[in-house]
């Protein structure tokens, strides 16, 4: 369903979208905030929203800090040879720790800086709030823990709302409003796709109004306005440009650079809720029993690297999705019943056979198809990538699982 009003419309984000991509580096993010800083949409942030991101990077980034700690301490119990000469576990882990507050401060710089808006904290008395959650009105609703014990819940999402509200005073009924939420229990009644009658009630005039469960479904509901048709840029102008070298090989250059980025960043999989804010690739088919991977080095066929354009913008301003195909080597620990059962196809190597009394350090790799989403300005042939996804195409594999 497409949503067009009169103007451009309006969305507003609400926390679920930044918990998976706390950084704004995946293409979702990258196209909204591309849009908004061109005006296509006014993109409004409740403060709200902003302080629970905060919250979320600070409890993810304390237990990585937290995980380090003790895996440094039992580094440190096995007494090795020159350890005293080390630096202390805390001088090690303490600048880590001292930039932690600097998150919302970075976000909301970023924010403003595509044009968003954020939507300062309400003035709703607490009286109201009050009269609301008895009332059991959404975002407010009775929840049961499972333990028998229930009651009102919905505090941060009536704050949410109620920012939105405020904010929406000039919107009128040829206006759009978007809201994109991956709470549809408080925001939605039976259909997930509109916005409980509560809340419309709230609005003073009721503008058209849809809800999106993230960013990429609103990406591809909303048509972006003024678009001419894409061209074919690898036989396009830019290549014979004088001074400008082959966007071909531009291209290249941007997917090695992008590739060596790669490097030290988590793998999100599916059944590891911690690492739900690493990168996601599937089909790695990753042995049995291995836990916190890390990418070591992505290599690579620039050979391989193919792209598609799918928009180009009145000023020239192309999007396109960019594969390459790559061996990228992988760190892991691994628990060492699962590594000294491990079948040798496998094609696992030992790190650290020792890295404490219940994990080995071990190093693998695969064949995987690397996606990124590309920005490209045709008149200087200037290339910015951003990393999308990737999935494995290495099937020899046994006895593994399925990573994402």
């Amino acid at each position: 369903m497409a949503c067009v009003g009169s103007k451009v419309p309006v969305l507003v984000v609400d926390t679920t979208e930044f918990f998976s991509d706390l950084k704004l580096k995946r293409s979702p993010w990258e196209q909204t905030l591309l849009r908004s800083s061109r005006g296509h949409w006014q993109l409004w942030i409740p403060q709200v929203a902003v302080q629970e991101a905060a919250r979320h990077h600070r409890k993810e980034a304390e237990s990585h800090l937290a995980a380090a700690e003790k895996a440094l301490k039992g580094l440190q119990r096995t007494g090795s040879i020159g350890s005293s000469q080390l630096p202390e576990i805390h001088d090690l882990l303490e600048p880590y720790r001292a930039v932690l507050g600097g998150y919302e401060a970075w976000l909301v710089e970023r924010l403003k800086a595509a044009g968003a808006r954020i939507l300062p904290l309400p003035k709703v008395p607490h009286s109201d709030l009050l009269e609301r959650a008895l009332a059991e009105r959404r975002p407010f609703r009775i929840k049961d823990d499972g333990k028998g014990k229930r009651g009102p819940d919905g505090y941060r999402d009536a704050l949410i709302w109620a920012s939105v509200v405020e904010a929406a005073g000039d919107l009128g009924g040829h206006d759009t409003l978007v809201f994109v939420t991956n709470n549809s229990g408080d925001f939605c009644g039976t259909n997930p796709a509109e916005l409980h009658d509560d809340l419309l009630a709230d609005l003073p005039i009721t503008p058209q109004t849809i809800r999106y469960p993230s960013l990429e479904d609103a990406l591809k509901s909303i048509p972006e306005p003024k678009f001419v048709a894409p061209v074919d840029l690898a036989a396009g102008p830019a290549d014979d440009m004088d001074g400008q070298p082959p966007l071909g090989e531009v291209m290249r250059e941007a997917v090695a650079g992008a590739c060596d980025g790669l490097a030290g960043e988590d793998l999100g999989l599916a059944d590891d809720d911690e690492a739900r804010g690493g990168l996601i690739l599937s089909n790695l088919r990753l042995p049995t029993g291995v836990d916190h991977v890390t990418i070591d080095e992505a290599l690579p066929d620039l050979l391989t690297t193919d792209w598609s354009i799918y928009d180009r913008y009145e000023d020239g301003l192309v999007l396109a999705e960019v594969t390459v195909e790559a061996d990228v080597s992988f760190e892991a620990f691994m628990y060492k019943s699962d590594y000294y059962a491990h079948d040798p196809a496998e094609r696992i190597s030992l790190l650290d056979g020792d890295w404490n009394d219940h994990m080995v350090r071990v190093g693998l790799s695969r064949n995987v198809q690397l996606t990124f989403h590309a920005t490209i300005d045709p008149e200087t042939n200037d290339v910015e990538l951003t990393f999308e996804g990737g999935q494995g195409i290495d099937s020899e594999t046994v006895g593994t699982r399925t990573g994402s």
